[in-house]
């Protein structure tokens, strides 16, 4: 198995484990966000494991960001 399949496979089972977790809103417009999004599309995945991407959505301490309000700020 590739690394990237390896990644892949790990982060089907984290996107499952979360369809339950709780629900997150930007903190700008109040649009929900999504988690699947969240991992794929504002992380350098090579920086980041899929644990500490689950730790950092489930904060409360962090504020999130939809894409449209990413570009604003």
């Amino acid at each position: 198995m590739t690394t990237l399949e390896v990644f892949l496979e790990k982060r089907e089972k984290l996107i499952n484990k979360n369809c339950k977790s709780k629900k997150r809103e930007c903190c700008v417009c109040n649009n929900h966000l999504d988690f699947l999004n969240f991992i794929s599309q504002s992380v350098n995945h090579e920086f980041y494991t899929l644990e500490q991407l689950e730790k950092i959505w489930n904060s409360p301490h962090i504020q999130l960001y939809c894409c449209k309000c990413t570009e604003i700020e």
